[in-house]
């Protein structure tokens, strides 16, 4: 397929390599959701694999870029490669079985094994870089951990809002494959239109006022307001969820990492908001049984936390519904019911760990939306993510990405903005952001 647009469109294909151990990772076809144009009927590992082989045609040259994250551990390195090279095959396979021939280069971006704030930006910086003007962008979201998905998404919003006055860059298709164990193939959902949603945050009309002051801005009164996922599975197992910098560990063993970063910052006579983002739509009777499971084992450890730390608050849960498979137009009903959870005066924990990197965006998207109208209504107290590698003896972590996601909303905002006060405006937000955080 050739942009109609641009008959000289580079076709650019991006993938982030899963870290799942090789043999783990499974080769079943894939079945587009909602796009006849993809209909590789081939099993592969990668659902890229599917698009490429529907857009890329005969003689054609392509470029792919693959996000690659490295770390201290050789296991970890070596599957991360062993996937990179099936990665490869299966494109080659592409050939033989479609009968056709083309060519392509292909561009690593290696990123560390580590999620922190730094090496987030330098991936989204690196994402950027790595695209040239004219490009039409196939993107497939579907591997890697949930920050480098946001990376990934914060990348694509910066590129296609750029690309209209200097690129002339196209995303024509962003997907996510998604795979239900024991099931006979997997599903791509073409959520392309929902990054688009990104697009039209007018920055112009964000400040409602024509000074600001701190005090016009800071919050007062804040709400704690912990923001979670519900696993969609049943067997999720406690586990004792260390800091990602001194291993130590913060808290009694715990299924949900939001628990200790509650524990931590609950104060006597609090009144929190446990806001749960539940599948409540599903052919799988196994996920339903999850979120009811669940849902009674967070509120047992929400009540625990009460009878050892000895402090008296109080606690109301509000549940946010999604069908468990995402579209377009669920995520945007979810991102809308996200944003209208929050309330003027809150202080957002955010915790990343379950749920599908649909959801993950989703979060994202509603937090920069509510951001984007009215900066100074709430404050991102802590966004988390737990990672647990299953299979090795490493402790689960709680890495912070909080100044990654707050930052990067502002950073897009303000270069949406063209008002000359936006440095000003920057600065006083960010001020506030390193006070609270001294503070805490």
């Amino acid at each position: 397929m050739t942009d109609e647009h641009n008959p000289k469109a580079r076709k650019h294909f991006v993938s982030v390599i899963s870290q799942q151990v090789s043999g783990n990772l499974k080769r079943v076809p894939y079945i587009a959701i909602d796009n006849n144009e993809i209909s590789y009927k081939q099993p592969v590992h990668f659902p890229i694999v599917p698009l490429i082989a529907a857009f890329v045609n005969a003689e054609d040259h392509f470029t792919l870029t693959t996000i690659m994250a490295l770390g201290d551990s050789e296991d970890k390195n070596r599957n991360i490669s062993e996937n990179h090279q099936i990665l490869i095959d299966e494109i080659e396979e592409i050939q033989t079985n479609s009968n056709i021939s083309f060519s392509f280069d292909e561009n690593v971006i290696y990123t560390p094994y580590d999620s922190n704030p730094l090496s987030l930006v330098e991936l989204t910086n690196a994402v950027v870089s790595e695209v040239q003007a004219g490009d039409s962008l196939f993107v497939c979201m579907t591997y890697g951990e949930k920050p480098d998905t946001l990376a990934l998404y914060q990348a694509l919003l910066e590129i296609f809002t750029n690309s209209r006055a200097t690129l002339d860059v196209s995303i024509e298709l962003l997907i996510y494959g998604q795979y239900t164990q024991n099931a006979p193939h997997g599903t791509i959902r073409d959520i392309t239109n929902f990054v688009k949603r990104g697009v039209w945050l007018d920055a112009a009309a964000w400040v409602e006022t024509t000074t600001l002051e701190t005090n016009d801005i800071k919050p007062t009164n804040l709400t704690k307001h912990y923001l979670t996922v519900m696993p969609p599975n049943a067997n999720i197992k406690s586990a004792q969820w260390h800091n990602e910098h001194t291993d130590q560990a913060i808290y009694i063993p715990v299924v949900f990492p939001i628990i200790p970063i509650l524990a931590q910052s609950i104060a006597e006579g609090d009144e929190i908001l446990v806001s749960t983002i539940v599948f409540d739509s599903t052919d799988n009777e196994q996920v339903l049984e999850a979120m009811e499971r669940n849902q009674t084992i967070l509120q047992a450890e929400i009540n625990e936390v009460r009878r050892q730390s000895g402090i008296d608050f109080t606690w109301r849960t509000e549940v946010i519904n999604t069908p468990y498979n995402s579209t377009n137009s669920t995520l945007n009903q979810l991102c809308d019911n996200i944003k209208a959870s929050i309330s003027e005066g809150d202080s957002l924990y955010v915790c990343l760990t379950f749920g599908l990197k649909t959801i993950t965006i989703a979060i994202q998207q509603a937090i920069s939306e509510v951001l984007a109208q009215k900066p100074w209504l709430i404050d991102i107290a802590y966004c988390v993510y737990g990672n647990q590698l299953w299979g090795t003896t490493e402790p689960p972590r709680l890495k912070n990405i909080t100044t990654f996601v707050y930052n990067q909303v502002m950073e897009l905002i303000l270069r949406r903005s063209n008002r000359r006060d936006s440095k000003a405006i920057r600065e006083i937000l960010l001020s506030i952001k390193a006070e609270d955080d001294e503070d805490e």
